[in-house]
């Protein structure tokens, strides 16, 4: 009996893995948890890096309004850009430039960089954009009895924007719903299937208004000046908005190797806005030289996509659509940026099996 006793222990303290391996035994569980899914329904991607690219065409609007509904509203003029994209797993690195003026330096022209991670548990987006220079007033509301035709459609490089952030989602239904599917072609959804998503986003919004360039634009179109309000007169504006979403995201598999995809989600945003104006404007020593924003709003986001995919190419367009809203006492911003992309690209280096 003792021999026994002696033999069972000494293969109970043989078999029981040390610290290390009980931390490595979980941090592979929580990776392979990440790719834990239905293969009736997702088809797993075979190879270990990608290689695409891709054409972009953005669109933004900027509109700034006053509390007694002057506005006017921005928007830079269309160019498309285009740019490489690697991929490696889960991870997704890109970057677009003007294809009217390629250029890696800072002159004013519009420029993206994207990073991106995918899993089927979650995915993320960090990114950093810049518009440029080159927009024209798509419409401007100074009063009754103002005619402000000749401004309409006017070039206008009296702004520039920057902007940066990130947005973390998580798939509840990722065991049949696949989200790199749709915009990462990581993996390939085999049968139609949907999936609540929930998520949370931070963005930067850096603005810099230019009001003497909207001065002297008004003046050569036979408008004074001062009908602007005060609040007018900035000349910059920091958005930073935090936000909580919840929405449903489809994937439909009309045919062999094709899929189309549509996101909703509503956003419940907490925004801060800080504004700074032009310091030579006269103004009386109690008037504050800054305001600031404080205030939580609905934001919106959409997206879409249509592809095809055959575990070694693809191709494909989609369409993503923001929309942020800022509200305070006496000033409001309405900022909408939307990306059509379309994009083809292969897969390589087969994985070993």
């Amino acid at each position: 009996m003792p021999i026994v006793a002696c033999a069972q222990s000494d293969t109970a303290t043989a078999e029981k893995p040390s610290f290390f391996k009980r931390v490595g035994h979980a941090v592979n569980d929580f990776i392979e948890e990440f790719n834990d899914y239905d293969t009736t329904y997702i088809e797993p991607n075979h190879y270990n890096y990608c290689a695409m690219i891709q054409g972009t065409q953005s669109m933004e609007r900027y509109r700034l309004k006053t509390k007694d509904d002057k506005s006017v509203l921005m928007g830079p003029n269309l160019n498309p850009r285009i740019g490489p994209y690697f991929g490696w797993r889960w991870l997704f690195l890109g970057y677009t430039f003007d294809i009217k003026n390629i250029s890696f330096t800072s002159d004013g022209t519009r420029r993206d960089f994207d990073v991106s991670l995918y899993t089927a548990l979650f995915g993320i987006d960090v990114f950093s954009k810049k518009t440029g220079s080159h927009y024209k007033i798509k419409s401007i509301d100074l009063g009754d009895g103002v005619d402000v035709s000749d401004v309409e459609g006017h070039e206008f490089n009296g702004i520039n924007v920057t902007m940066t952030g990130f947005n973390l989602y998580y798939i509840f239904n990722h065991k049949k719903f696949s989200y790199p599917a749709a915009y990462n072609q990581s993996t390939q959804q085999r049968k139609s299937a949907g999936s609540m998503i929930a998520g949370i986003g931070y963005t930067k919004h850096s603005l810099e208004y230019n009001h003497k360039t909207m001065d002297t634009l008004l003046t050569k179109c036979n408008i004074p000046s001062n009908v602007l309000d005060s609040t007018m007169r900035v000349k910059s504006v920091k958005y930073r908005d935090l936000n909580f979403s919840v929405g449903y995201s489809y994937n439909w598999v009309f045919a062999k190797d094709f899929l189309f995809n549509a996101s909703l989600s509503a956003a419940l945003a907490i925004d801060r806005a800080t504004s700074e104006y032009d310091t030579t404007t006269r103004r009386r020593w109690y008037e504050k030289m800054f305001f600031s924003i404080n205030d939580v709003n609905i934001d919106g986001i959409g997206r879409f996509g249509l592809l095809y995919n055959n575990g070694k190419w693809f191709a494909g367009s989609s369409f993503i659509i923001h929309t942020y809203t800022y509200r305070g006492e006496g000033f409001s911003t309405m900022n909408m940026f939307s990306d059509l992309n379309i994009y083809v690209g292969f897969n390589f280096n087969r994985r070993k099996k």
